[in-house]
């Protein structure tokens, strides 16, 4: 019993998203086989920590799109002609 108490927490982690849980996919051959697509979250999550710069680098770039969004030069519907 005790067995099938691991094998059911073993199961939650390995579809859980978390660093962690990609780390140890990838680790026991669960990864992405070659020529399979990834997914959006696959590609665009942030695996590693950001540095202290880079950290920076963040938070001016999130206010700056902030501060963009109530500027109606920026934020502005658009007539596209399909």
């Amino acid at each position: 019993m005790e067995e099938i108490a691991v094998i059911r927490k073993a199961a939650a982690v390995l579809r859980d998203q978390k660093p962690e849980a990609v780390r140890l996919r990838t680790l026991l051959g669960f990864g992405p086989k070659r020529g399979q697509a990834a997914s959006a979250f696959d590609i665009f999550a942030m695996t590693e920590t950001l540095s202290p710069e880079g950290e920076a680098l963040w938070e001016n770039a999130m206010k700056r799109v902030a501060r963009e969004r109530r500027d109606a030069r920026y934020n502005r519907v658009r007539d596209v002609d399909l």
